[in-house]
């Protein structure tokens, strides 16, 4: 699991970083600057179904009784 999750993080820093550098890029090229409130603006969540919502609480709790037997007492 340790694994998955540092990979899975060196793929998302990955993603932001090219998120970033295409924007930079872009920005460069563009005549007018967008608003900062445009460019920092954050997309809504999605809603969960209620089954959804179960399942993630479900993963959550078997994620953090897992941490929770790794550290010290």
């Amino acid at each position: 699991m340790a694994i998955e999750e540092s990979v899975w993080m060196l793929e998302h820093e990955q993603r932001l970083m090219a998120w970033a550098v295409w924007h930079i890029a872009a920005l460069g090229r563009a005549r007018k600057m967008p608003a900062l409130q445009a460019l920092m603006k954050q997309p809504g969540a999605k809603a969960l179904s209620p089954e959804e919502a179960e399942e993630r609480r479900k993963e959550f709790d078997q994620m953090r009784h897992k941490w929770q037997a790794t550290q010290p007492h």
